[in-house]
């Protein structure tokens, strides 16, 4: 099983939290009032100008609109 998890995480970046996106996530949680881990998911494809693939689309449909963040529903 770990040999297979290590494959399966080779194949994504993994991009640190650093103070920009803990900076940006907290302005979007004060402004939208939504889970501050997700407001960090928002803020990393907002500033590193990614697609936010997500079905939780409540937590998220708003700040397309408003920012325009790209959200993509994988189904």
């Amino acid at each position: 099983k770990e040999k297979y998890i290590e494959h399966f995480l080779q194949a994504f970046e993994v991009i640190p939290v650093d103070t920009l996106l803990a900076r940006t996530a907290g302005t979007l949680r004060r402004d939208y009032s939504k889970p501050f881990a997700d407001m960090i998911v928002a803020a990393t494809a907002y500033e590193y100008r990614l697609q936010l693939v997500t079905r939780n689309n409540k937590h998220f449909e708003m700040l397309g609109k408003s920012i325009g963040l790209r959200i993509v529903k994988p189904y």
